[in-house]
């Protein structure tokens, strides 16, 4: 409808979009030998995890230690590339993007050279994003907007307490089940939330 402003939805990339912990997990499997299941990263830090930690002790090594020989994969050239899209993300961002103008908002991995270049192009090839609505920022909660999805709760937290009058919506996943406080969503329940930010505008 002409006239009409649209909404802004701000999405994280790791978690929501990509399956980072899956490419995480064969980074690690490269220096163990080690298979983990997705499911087992039950923290933030993965290299607070008990199976982290009893590995890096079982090899001799300090947990901060393996960390940094797993984190050596992550910042090859082409890891960023190579993560695989979480599959009901592409359906979904497709109709936001119907819906609303939509942003990525994205943490470089700024001790990778490559990272930044990769994900950009990442965003455009699966979700048809272009680069003039990437933003690499780790400072979220600086990013104006009517809804941020993002599964990093401190992330959440700080955008909601900026932006009291948007959305703040956190990814269900392993890693931060524990959070509290927050409101955890699915794909369902974000194109929920935008169709009914959508229809507000329109009325």
């Amino acid at each position: 409808m002409s006239g009409v402003t649209r909404p802004t939805i701000l999405l994280d990339v790791d978690g929501p979009l990509a399956l980072f912990t899956e490419s995480y997990l064969d980074a690690y499997y490269r220096e163990t030998g080690d298979v983990v299941d997705p499911d087992e990263i039950d923290r933030w830090s993965v290299h607070e995890c008990p199976w982290f930690v009893d590995k890096a002790l079982a090899m001799g090594i300090a947990p901060h230690g393996l960390r940094e020989r797993v984190d050596a994969h992550v910042k090859q050239p082409d890891f960023c590339s190579l993560i695989r899209p979480r599959d009901e993300a592409i359906p979904a961002v497709a109709e936001l993007r119907e819906l609303a103008e939509v942003f990525v908002v994205t943490s470089p991995w700024t001790s990778s050279p490559t990272w930044t270049c990769e994900r950009t192009r990442w965003v455009e090839r699966y979700f048809g994003i272009p680069s003039s609505h990437i933003i690499h920022a780790a400072t979220k909660h600086l990013v104006c907007g009517d809804l941020l999805l993002d599964d990093k709760p401190s992330h959440v937290a700080a955008w909601g307490e900026r932006w009291p009058n948007g959305f703040a919506l956190l990814y269900d996943m392993p890693h931060n089940r524990d959070a509290e406080g927050l409101t955890r969503v699915d794909w369902d329940d974000v194109l929920e939330v935008a169709r009914a930010l959508a229809e507000r505008r329109v009325a």
